[in-house]
């Protein structure tokens, strides 16, 4: 019994001891320090107003970290806000062959596709969208927004009594 006890513990002991090799420093989080600058920058040119520079910056980043959905959604948004429709969907549908369970960028896809008077093809993401994350009144109000304009009148009521269940205050809704 004694033999038995003290092994155990020769061996609990040894185990832990450390190797004669180096510790390994944890690797870097991001897979490229470079990308990560350049969306820094890009969201700092946002910041500034200066759209346009921004998109470049995200554009460099999403060359060098093109698995960044992040990133491709960011440049949706960023495209959006900017007018540019068809430009949002080409990045929000990269964002959604990195993540198709990003909410965000099947919202923006489906938004796009409505801003490019694609109505009937704006439906399917923009009610992912709203599954995903049914927290978001501008989901549920965009899809409503949708339906409405193809005459899918049952899906627009649902879909703003969400929206107004969200935020009874918002008169939009209303």
């Amino acid at each position: 019994m004694m033999l038995v006890a003290c092994t155990l513990i020769l061996v609990a002991a040894t185990s832990t001891l450390p190797s004669g090799a180096p510790p390994q420093a944890p690797g870097p989080r991001y897979p490229s320090e470079e990308a990560l600058r350049r969306y820094a920058q890009g969201r700092l040119l946002e910041e500034q107003g200066q759209r346009d520079l921004a998109i470049g910056e995200y554009a460099r980043a999403l060359v060098l970290d093109d698995g960044a959905g992040t990133l491709a959604r960011r440049m949706s948004e960023a495209s959006a806000v900017s007018g540019e429709a068809s430009r949002s969907l080409e990045f929000a549908v990269r964002a959604l062959a990195i993540d198709s369970a990003d909410a965000r960028a099947s919202w923006l896809k489906g938004t796009a596709l409505l801003n490019l008077g694609r109505g009937r093809d704006a439906l399917p993401p923009l009610e992912a969208a709203a599954t995903l994350d049914s927290e978001r009144v501008e989901y549920a109000r965009t899809l409503g927004r949708a339906a409405e304009s193809i005459d899918r009148l049952d899906l627009a009521l649902r879909s703003f009594r969400r929206a107004v269940w969200l935020e009874p205050d918002d008169a939009e809704s209303w």
